[in-house]
């Protein structure tokens, strides 16, 4: 992803936690499938995330834009995402919102 590749170059040090938890943010939007997510890339995004708040714990994303706005409430869509339950199953699951 072209956006994501411009904010690993601007923080190549991975000491910044607004452009870490943009990353992050990435590759669960990226990742995100109505019938199925893409494990490898929720993988990334939660490495992504811990750094989030390696960095800053109390860290909270100010764009208004963005429907998770804490690393708590990303890191549990990713967590989420890798789980494998019966809901997964369910034909209605297409009409989901990606967040």
């Amino acid at each position: 992803m072209l956006a994501r590749d411009s904010f690993e170059r601007a923080d190549p040090e991975m000491r910044d936690a607004n452009t870490q938890f943009y990353i992050a943010y990435s590759y669960y939007r990226q990742g995100w499938g109505r019938v199925s997510s893409d494990d490898a890339l929720f993988k990334l995004g939660l490495e992504s995330v811990n750094r989030v708040t390696a960095i800053d714990r109390d860290y909270v994303s100010k764009d208004p834009n963005l429907r998770l706005h804490s690393p708590a409430e990303l890191r549990n869509e990713l967590e989420e995402g890798l789980k494998v339950t019966a809901d997964d199953f369910n034909p209605l699951k297409v009409f989901r919102e990606r967040k």
